[in-house]
């Protein structure tokens, strides 16, 4: 398959199964970060223990404990999106398969790795990771916001 499609698929699966399970993007694109601080903080440790005990998933540690946070916050929010909030949940879920992308593919085994890396869109996104990072993020928390208890309200001044 051709890298570009390849990383395409990437971004776009965990998006449009986001949306079709109606699970809340916001959530699962901040479960992503937790991922990325696991990854940070106990993955070296997670990273021996299976190559000690279960070395076919040798290699697969660090994409485990990024994607595990984000799948199980998937299922456990499914249908908890209603269909008036899903334009902002369709955003944010874009969002999220952007950052997924951006943080799993690096962790990938260097085989694999070398299929989304070599081409021009991911030279680009790489390029941009920060900018496209801290836009989700902030994307994420404007759309917990808006959802939270009604919605983002304005308060009005009483005279």
């Amino acid at each position: 398959m051709a890298p570009t499609v390849l990383l395409g698929l990437t971004i776009i699966l965990p998006a449009v199964l986001i949306v079709l399970l109606r699970s809340d993007a916001a959530v699962v694109l901040l479960a992503l970060c937790a991922g990325s601080v696991l990854v940070d903080f106990i993955g070296s440790d997670t990273a021996d223990f299976i190559s000690q005990n279960a070395q076919s998933l040798n290699g697969w540690a660090y994409v485990g404990l990024m994607l595990v946070p984000a799948l199980l916050s998937i299922i456990a929010l499914r249908k908890s999106v209603s269909s008036m909030k899903l334009p902002i949940n369709l955003l944010t879920a874009v969002a999220a398969g952007l950052t997924a992308a951006l943080l799993v593919i690096p962790l990938l085994p260097f085989d694999l790795q070398k299929q989304f890396t070599d081409n021009f869109l991911w030279g680009k996104m790489h390029q941009y990771q920060a900018t496209i990072i801290s836009a989700s993020i902030a994307i994420a928390l404007v759309s917990l916001w808006m959802t939270a208890h009604g919605g983002l309200k304005l308060r009005k001044k009483h005279h």
